[in-house]
Formats: C-alpha cells, structure tokens, sequence
C-alpha cells in the first residue's frame, strides 16, 4: 500500500563524536524514504562536529544545523523536539547508524498498523561494517500495557532504547527527556507507550549501535547511577495511578534488586557512603515488605527476595548483578 510521503524529523545529537560522524549522517542521507528534515544538534562539540555538519547543510538542503552550548544528551533531543516540522521523529545517536529502508520500514509499519510507535530490532557493532541481515519480516503489535512489559523480560534492551523506533511528533506534547541525567529512555519510554496506546514492531535489524567501551553505560558505577532508582520510584506511581497491579508488582521487584545493587555498589565504589547504603537499605526493606505480602509474588520468588535482602552483599557476589 502507498502512503503520502509525510515529512519525518530525524534528530542527530552530537558531541565529540568526529570520527563516526560521517557514516551516521551518510547512513541516513541514503534513506529509501527521502521526505525527511534531519536536525544536527551540535551540543557544544569542541572537536570537529560542528564544522562536518555545516558542510553537510551546505550540501543538503534536508540538513539543518544547530549549535548550542552543552547540555547533554536529553537537551539536545528536546532541542530537536522543538523544532522539529515533521509529523513523525526518529532520534539516531550520532556514533551509530542505520539501514538505507530504516525509515521507510518504520513509517509504512505505523502507516498500516495504525500505531503511533514502530520498533525495529538492532545489531551491535564494533566498527562501520554492520549489514541488515537477511530475513523474514516478522510484525507484531502490543498494546501498551503488553509493551511496558517487555520492559522486564528478555525483550528489555530494544524496548528500552529510544533510537530504534518512530514516534509519532504528538506524542511529545507533554514529554521529554530528563535534562542533565543517564538512564534518560528509562525515564520516558512507558510513558510513551501509554500515550501511544499500541505500538508495531518488527524482527528486521535496521539500527546499527556502536559499542563503545568508554560509553556513560559501561563507566564505572558513581553517585549519578542512583538517578535509576527515583526512575523505578516514578513508574511505581504512574502505574498506580493507572490502577495497573500487574505492572506495579513487576516494577517493584525490579525496584527491590536495584536497591540491592546499587546498596552494593555504593559500598565497593563510594567512599564515606555509609549514609546513603542506609538510606537505600530502609526502601528496600519497605518494598521488601509490600512484596512478601503480596498474593501475585511466587513463594520461590520470595525466598530470593529474602535471601537478597538478609545477605545484599553474599547475593550479589553469588549470582554476579550487574
């Protein structure tokens, strides 16, 4: 089926990131679907970004720079948000890449399944090599509810990540990212489906994400960390004002082996953290207690939350948490 070729926004936030630059904005320059503005959102780069992106404006009418100070990964996606002009938005990291039919895939899947949301799967790189590989297009669509829960099971990473999915501009009215802080797709995606009430996936590997080593994801853990567990705190309550139990019980286990992580990290990697532990060890011994007295938790589940909460530090050397 043909669809009116609707403007799409793609938003490139950038920072320091010379080296891959090029091949990210080449990757999406090449698209299948060419009715596409793409915001280069230099935030504040003391490399050479900021000149590789006023050239590639020169070249591409498509190509709209931005030159900001810095602020950070958030900020300069809601830089893009609010200016963006097209009807859907995509956000490309500026060291990753994408697939020639990346948008054109996630466009037609939203198009014809009526979804304000379309995920597509993603291939980890080490280097500029990475190819979609062949397959068989598998689609599925989930409801919101049904989608948030891929936020705790196997599906968790590429339901978690914002830069493999088209979002429909509206769905941005009243949320953006958290400005000056990590874990930030942590902090809007459920809220996102929510609003988006059904969202449309599909199994092709379209988004090309680069590992980096040196990356904020595998830093070494510091007090900036903990910004995760007032995430889980938020969604205890958005769920609940959602009358939604399931979800809430499924956030609150996932809330109560943070706290045990982060309780046991702050102690091998925080000096003088004494304070904060027990500030951590009194919530997870109160979220312990909401869920010990649950009837929805299995009895084989909680002897584990048992066996974590008595012994933090022996759980978490026995089954090796991240």
């Amino acid at each position: 089926m043909r669809f009116l070729k609707e403007l799409i926004t793609i938003v490139v936030p950038i920072y320091n990131v010379e080296e891959y630059l090029n091949k990210c904005i080449e990757t999406i320059l090449c698209q299948t679907y060419e009715n596409i503005e793409i915001l280069l959102i230099d935030d504040g780069s003391t490399d050479n970004c900021g000149n590789i992106c006023d050239l590639y404006a020169k070249k591409d009418s498509r190509v709209k720079v931005i030159h900001k100070e810095n602020g950070g990964l958030s900020d300069a996606r809601n830089t893009g948000i609010e200016a963006a002009n097209g009807k859907y938005i995509c956000f490309i990291d500026s060291d990753d890449y994408i697939s020639p039919i990346f948008i054109e895939t996630l466009y037609n899947l939203c198009k014809e399944n009526n979804t304000k949301i379309s995920q597509c799967s993603f291939n980890i790189v080490y280097d500029n090599n990475g190819k979609s590989e062949e397959a068989e297009q598998e689609v599925n669509i989930y409801t919101s509810e049904e989608m948030v829960k891929n936020l705790y099971n196997e599906k968790y990473v590429e339901t978690v990540i914002v830069c493999d999915k088209l979002y429909d501009i509206t769905l941005f009215k009243n949320i953006k990212f958290p400005k000056g802080k990590i874990n930030e797709d942590e902090a809007i995606t459920y809220k996102l489906f929510y609003e988006a009430e059904s969202i449309c996936t599909t199994n092709l590997k379209l988004y090309f994400y680069r590992k980096n080593l040196n990356s904020i994801t595998n830093s070494k853990f510091t007090l900036k960390n903990l910004y995760y567990l007032s995430v889980l705190k938020e969604r205890d309550e958005f769920f609940k004002e959602k009358g939604n139990e399931c979800l809430v019980i499924l956030n609150l286990k996932t809330y109560f082996y943070s706290l045990v992580k982060s309780y046991c990290k702050c102690k091998l990697y925080i000096k003088d953290s004494a304070d904060i532990r027990r500030k951590i060890k009194v919530e997870y011994k109160k979220v312990y207690k909401v869920l010990i007295s649950s009837q929805v938790v299995k009895l084989k589940t909680k002897c584990l939350l048992t066996f974590a909460g008595i012994l933090p530090m022996f759980y978490y050397k026995c089954f090796g948490v991240n």
